[in-house]
């Protein structure tokens, strides 16, 4: 059953995200528990020494995006010009936070699948990096 559905703008185009009511939940783990470690040159690492990497072609994006903002920086203020590169950064930026946020699903859906318990350490990954 649809119980609600949701349109939106993003830059790289309009979106639409419907609620469903799913009485059924199946595929959970039912016991078993886990320690989550946050870090910053492996992103997820688990208890059970199970390591949850960014995909590579977030990198490949983010290269994309960085030489998008440089051709941004040269463009005249006003210009056609400059609101194409803007848009092509914009999308690539959309792009790569599409992809680190289907990443977070697919991580925390497989572990809800393997364990019953995860437990994650309060820590800033901010205060991790220099």
């Amino acid at each position: 059953k649809i119980t609600e559905a949701t349109v939106s703008l993003t830059p790289l185009g309009w979106q639409i995200s419907i609620g469903c009511k799913d009485c059924d939940v199946q595929g959970f783990a039912t016991d078993g528990a886990v320690g989550i470690d946050r870090g910053v040159a492996v992103p997820l690492m688990l208890s059970d020494g199970t390591a949850y990497m960014l995909p590579e072609r977030l990198n490949v994006i983010e290269r994309r995006a960085c030489k998008a903002q440089r051709i941004l920086a040269r463009r005249k203020r006003g210009s056609n010009r400059h609101a194409l590169a803007r848009k092509r950064v914009a999308a690539l930026k959309a792009k790569a936070a599409r992809i680190r946020k289907h990443w977070a699903h697919e991580t925390t859906t497989a572990i809800c699948r393997n364990y019953r318990t995860a437990v994650i350490e309060r820590l800033r990954t901010r205060d991790m990096t220099a």
